[in-house]
C-alpha cells in the first residue's frame, strides 16, 4: 500500500469527517491501518499513540482526537462542486427531468411526494415556488454547500483539461454567486479552491470553516475576495499570514478557534476587521505584529485568555501602541481580574471609542473593601461596573453596546472620584503616592470637578486617642439631640419668656446603618416622647439669610397681601442655620450625612398645622408666631373652611334625602307630571295615602280567633260567633220518643237491620262469590264520585248483583217505615247515589213532634239518589 497516496487525504465515515495522518502497520496487529484525526475530537480514542509508540501527531490539542481504521472500510462518496450544487438546490427537478427524458413510467410526481411524520401526512404550502426559484442556478447569489462532502472541482483527481472543462461549466451554471460557503467539507488543496473562485467572477465572500487544508501553494491569487473565514481550520499563524497576501482585496479576516497563541508574522495591510476569537492569546503584547496595520479598525479577542498587557517585564521596555485608526476592541469573556489593565488600556489603544469587556472576573468583585466604602462587600452591580469602567477611559463613546451620554460620564466620573477620596481618607498621607499611582486620571478629574474632601484618621475620642478609620468606632455617628421643655408657671407674671422654658440636650452615638425609624425610637426613649408626636430637624452648618422684621404686624394680615410684591430686604439682615427635616424612611442615616461628618445636632420642632411650617418648640416662639397677622389669617381661613365644609355636608345630606323621597314617589306610581319637572333641590310633595279598606266578617273572625289563641280577652259581642271551647249554650232540646212510636220515613237514612237479614245477605254474597273492587272495599267513596260524568260511566259498566226490592207502591207501609229499598227502581238518577255517599248513615232520632204525613213522591223527586250500603270488609281470596 502506497502510504503517500493516503496521507493528508480527507475522508468521511458515516458523516464523520477525518484527515488521514498515517498509513502503515501498527505494532502488535496484523495488516495495514490508517491513522486518522477526526474533526470532532470526541470521536477518537487516542492522540496518535498506541502501545507506547507514537505513529502520528494530531493538529488539535486533544487527548482523543485520533484513531486507527482499516483502508478497506467503506467511506462516504465525495462530490464535485457541481454535484453538490445540484444536490442541494435542484435534486428533485434533476431527477424528474431525467426520468421524463428516459421515457420511463412515472409512478408519481417526486416533487409532490407526500411527506410523512410519525405516520401523518404533512402538506407543504408555498415551498414548491421557493424550490423552483432556488432551482434556477443561474440566479443564485448566496450558495451554502457546507457539509456536503465537496472534494473540489472534481470528486476525484483528474487531468487539467477535465478541471478546466468543469470550471467553464461552473461559470455558466452559476455566474452570479456573491457568497459561497464550503465549510466542513473534504477540501484539502488550495488549488481546487482557487479554481472555483476563478470561475465565479462576482464572488466576494468565501467561507472555509472546518476544513483541513494542506500547505499554502505559491502563485495562487484570489483577487476579488473581500471577506475570508478560516475558523477551525487549525492553520498556523504563519500559514494564515502567507495566505492573506494572496488575497489582494481582503478586508475582513476571521481566524477563530485555531489555537493561536501569538501573532508571529504580519498580515496584509488591507485588512480592516480582524477576528481572533476563541484562541489561546494570553496578553496584548503577543499581538505586537498587528501594531503596523494602520488600516485595522476593529479587533475582536473574545473568548481568549487575556489577563495582562505585557507578557514579561522585557516587553514593558518597548511600550505597546496600536494605530489610532483602531477604534473598536472586544475583550469580553477573557480573564481580566484587575483595574490596572483598564487603566492602561487607553495607552495601548489611543483611538479606542468602542469597547466590550463584559464577562470578565473583574466584575465579580466588590467595588472596594468595606473599610473604604463603608458598605458590605458585595459583587458590584452592572451600573457600578459600567460607571467605573467608563470613568477610567476618557475616549470611550460606547461601552458594551451602550452609548455613553454626557450624564452617564459625569455621574460615573463623580462616583469614581468619590471612591478615590474615600480611599485616600482611609490610609495615612504617606500612602497617597502609591494610591494615586493606581488612578492615573485623578489629577484630570480634579481639574474638572475639583478635589474630593479628604479627612484622614485625625479624629479623636474623648480620651484623646485617635480613632482608627477601620474600626467599628469609625462607623458611629455622634448625634446631639436638643429639646426645649416648658417650665411650670410661677406666681409672678413678669417672668421672662426665655426663662419659662429650658433646653434639654442628649448625646448619643448611633451606627450609620440605622434608619430614621430606629433613630426616632432612640429619641423616644431618651426624652419620653411618643414616636409619632415629634419630628426630627437637623441643623446643618450652612447659613441662610433672614430679615429682622417686626413680627407684630399692627395692621394684621389680609388676603390681599398674598398678591402683593415682596418687600425689599432691609439692611438689618442676619443669618440662621439651615434646617432639614429627617423624613421617616428605611434609608440609612449614613446616606443623609457626609462620610466625614462625625457630629450632628438634631432637635424636635413644633409643626403649625395652620401655616404648614416648623417653628421653634418654645413657649416664646409659639406665642410670637400665633400673634402674627399671617397666623391669624391662616387660622380664620382654617375655621372658615371648617364652617364651609359643614354647610356643604348639610346641603349634600338634604339633597340626598330629597332624592330618596323623589324616588319613592316614582316607585309608588304617584309621581305627577308636574312633579317630574320640579327642581331636584326642592322637597318632594308628600305621597297621598290610600283610603282604608273595610274588613270583611270572615277576616274579622279569623283575627279574633288568632287573638284568642294568643290569650287576648275577646269582647262578649264576638264570643257568640266564635264557638269557643267551654262556652257552648243549649239553644233547643228534643225528646226522644218511645220505641213503638212511629215516625215518618227518612229517605237517605239507613236503619239498623235484624241479625237474620244480615246473615241472609252474607249467605247470598257467598253464593254469588262476588269479588269486591279495591276502591269499594277500602274506601267509602269512589275517588271520582264528585264528577257526575265519571260516575255515570262507572255505573253503566257495573253489573247489578243485588236483587231489586218491590217498588214503593207494592211495598207495605210497614216495610216502608222500617227500611229503605236497597236498589232504586229503573229511572232513578245517579244524583241519589252521590247524596247517599255524602249523607251520613245514622238512625233517625225520635222526635216529640207529631208524625209528619206521608207525602207521595213526585217523579222528579223519585230520582233523589242511590244509597250504597256499608258492608264489612272481606279478605280477598287469592
Amino acid at each position: 500500500m502506497d502510504s503517500t497516496s493516503f496521507v493528508c487525504q480527507r475522508r468521511s465515515y458515516n458523516g464523520e469527517l477525518c484527515t488521514v495522518r498515517y498509513a502503515g502497520k501498527v505494532a502488535g496487529t496484523t495488516g495495514e491501518w490508517l491513522g486518522v484525526e477526526w474533526d470532532d475530537p470526541t470521536r477518537g480514542k487516542h492522540s496518535g499513540e498506541h502501545g507506547g509508540v507514537r505513529y502520528f501527531t494530531c493538529k488539535r490539542k486533544h487527548p482523543t482526537g485520533g484513531s486507527f481504521v482499516r483502508p478497506s472500510r467503506a467511506a462516504d462518496q465525495p462530490r464535485s462542486f457541481l454535484e453538490a450544487l445540484r444536490e442541494k438546490y435542484a435534486s428533485e427537478f434533476e431527477e424528474e427531468a431525467a426520468r421524463r427524458k428516459l421515457g420511463g413510467a412515472v409512478s408519481g410526481d417526486a416533487l409532490h411526494k407526500p411527506i410523512e411524520i410519525s405516520g401523518k401526512v404533512v402538506e407543504e404550502v408555498g415551498f414548491d415556488k421557493i424550490r423552483k426559484q432556488l432551482a434556477e442556478l443561474q440566479e443564485l447569489k448566496i450558495v451554502l454547500l457546507d457539509g456536503l462532502r465537496v472534494a473540489g472541482v472534481l470528486a476525484h483527481d483528474g487531468s487539467t483539461e477535465q478541471i478546466q472543462s468543469v470550471c467553464n461549466e461552473i461559470e455558466q451554471t452559476c455566474p452570479k454567486i456573491i457568497e459561497l460557503d464550503l465549510s466542513r467539507n473534504l477540501l484539502n488543496r488550495w488549488g481546487d479552491v482557487a479554481s472555483i473562485c476563478d470561475s465565479l467572477k462576482r464572488l466576494r465572500t468565501l467561507k472555509l470553516n472546518g476544513n483541513r487544508m494542506g500547505p499554502v501553494e505559491e502563485g495562487l491569487k484570489f483577487e476579488r475576495i473581500a471577506e475570508l473565514q478560516l475558523d477551525d481550520t487549525l492553520l498556523s499563524c504563519d500559514e494564515i499570514s502567507a495566505l492573506t497576501y494572496q488575497f489582494s482585496s481582503l478586508a475582513t479576516l476571521t481566524a477563530s478557534t485555531n489555537q493561536i497563541s501569538t501573532i508571529s508574522s504580519t498580515l496584509s495591510s488591507t485588512i480592516t476587521t480582524l477576528s481572533l476569537e476563541d484562541n489561546e492569546i494570553s496578553s496584548l503584547s503577543s499581538l505586537r505584529e498587528l501594531t503596523s496595520m494602520n488600516s485595522l479598525n476593529r479587533l475582536s479577542l473574545r473568548g481568549n485568555q487575556v489577563d495582562k498587557i505585557y507578557e514579561s517585564n522585557s516587553d514593558e521596555a518597548c511600550p505597546l501602541r496600536f494605530s489610532n485608526n483602531l477604534q473598536s476592541v472586544d475583550l469580553s469573556r477573557n480573564r481580566i481580574d484587575n483595574w490596572l489593565f483598564i487603566n492602561h488600556i487607553s495607552l495601548v489603544f489611543p483611538g479606542l471609542q468602542t469597547l466590550r469587556i463584559s464577562g470578565n472576573p473583574l466584575y465579580d468583585q466588590p467595588v472596594g473593601p468595606s473599610t473604604i466604602t463603608g458598605l458590605p462587600e458585595k459583587t458590584m452591580t452592572v451600573d457600578e461596573a459600567y460607571m467605573l469602567t467608563l470613568s477610567r477611559i476618557s475616549s470611550l463613546k460606547m461601552l458594551n453596546y451602550g452609548t455613553i451620554t454626557e450624564k452617564d460620564r459625569s455621574n460615573g466620573e463623580l462616583y469614581y472620584l468619590s471612591l478615590i477620596g474615600k480611599e485616600l481618607s482611609a490610609f495615612p498621607e504617606s500612602a497617597e503616592r502609591e494610591i494615586l499611582a493606581k488612578h492615573p486620571r485623578y489629577s484630570e478629574l480634579c481639574g474638572i470637578y475639583g478635589e474630593p474632601m479628604i479627612k484622614r484618621a485625625t479624629a479623636s475620642t474623648g480620651s484623646g486617642a485617635a480613632v482608627n478609620p477601620r474600626s467599628v468606632a469609625a462607623r458611629l455617628l455622634r448625634l446631639v439631640f436638643s429639646l426645649r421643655r416648658d417650665l411650670p408657671m410661677t406666681g409672678t407674671s413678669d417672668t421672662n419668656q426665655d426663662d419659662a422654658s429650658r433646653e434639654e440636650i442628649k448625646v448619643k452615638e448611633i451606627p450609620r446603618s440605622f434608619d430614621t425609624y430606629q433613630v426616632k425610637a432612640i429619641v423616644s426613649r431618651l426624652f419620653g416622647l411618643a414616636p409619632y408626636e415629634f419630628r426630627l430637624i437637623w441643623e446643618t452648618d450652612e447659613l441662610d439669610p433672614v430679615s429682622k422684621q417686626n413680627i407684630d404686624d399692627e395692621d394684621g394680615w389680609d388676603s390681599g397681601d398674598e398678591g402683593a410684591k415682596p418687600s425689599q430686604p432691609s439692611d438689618n439682615s442676619a443669618f440662621v442655620k439651615r434646617e432639614v427635616e429627617l423624613v421617616d424612611s428605611t434609608k440609612d442615616i449614613g446616606f443623609l450625612f457626609q462620610s466625614d461628618l462625625t457630629e450632628a445636632k438634631i432637635r424636635p420642632r413644633y409643626w403649625c398645622k395652620q401655616c404648614k411650617i416648623f417653628i421653634r418648640d418654645t413657649a416664646f416662639e409659639k406665642t410670637q408666631h400665633e400673634a402674627t397677622g399671617k397666623h391669624q389669617g391662616n387660622l380664620k381661613r382654617f375655621l372658615r373652611d371648617i364652617h364651609r365644609d359643614n354647610e356643604r355636608q348639610q346641603r349634600e345630606t338634604q339633597r340626598a334625602k330629597n332624592e330618596v323621597e323623589r324616588l319613592r314617589g316614582i316607585v309608588s306610581g304617584n309621581a305627577a307630571g308636574n312633579g317630574g319637572n320640579a327642581a331636584s333641590w326642592k322637597p318632594a310633595a308628600p305621597v297621598p295615602q290610600a283610603p282604608p279598606r273595610s274588613v270583611s266578617l270572615d277576616e274579622r273572625k279569623k283575627q279574633m280567633a288568632q287573638l284568642a289563641e294568643m290569650g287576648v280577652a275577646i269582647p262578649d259581642e264576638y264570643r257568640g260567633d266564635m264557638a269557643l271551647a267551654g262556652e257552648w249554650q243549649t239553644v233547643s232540646q228534643k225528646v226522644i220518643g218511645a220505641d213503638g212510636e212511629k215516625t215518618g220515613p227518612s229517605l237517605g237514612v239507613r236503619k239498623r237491620k235484624h241479625e237474620g237479614d244480615e246473615e241472609e245477605e252474607e249467605a247470598k254474597r257467598e253464593a254469588e262469590r262476588f269479588v269486591s273492587k279495591g276502591w269499594g272495599s277500602r274506601t267509602k267513596e269512589y275517588p271520582g264520585a264528585q264528577d257526575d260524568a265519571d260516575l255515570d260511566a262507572l255505573l253503566e259498566s257495573t253489573k247489578d248483583v243485588k236483587k231489586a226490592k218491590p217498588s214503593a207502591s207494592e211495598a207495605t207501609p210497614k216495610e216502608n217505615d222500617q227500611e229503605v229499598a236497597d236498589v232504586p227502581a229503573k229511572g232513578e238518577g245517579d244524583s241519589a247515589a252521590a247524596d247517599s255517599e255524602q249523607t251520613p248513615q245514622t238512625e233517625k232520632e225520635p222526635s216529640e213532634a207529631p208524625p209528619a204525613p206521608v207525602v207521595k213522591d213526585e217523579p222528579e223527586e223519585a230520582s233523589a239518589g242511590v244509597v250504597f250500603k256499608k258492608r264489612k270488609p272481606k279478605v280477598m281470596r287469592k
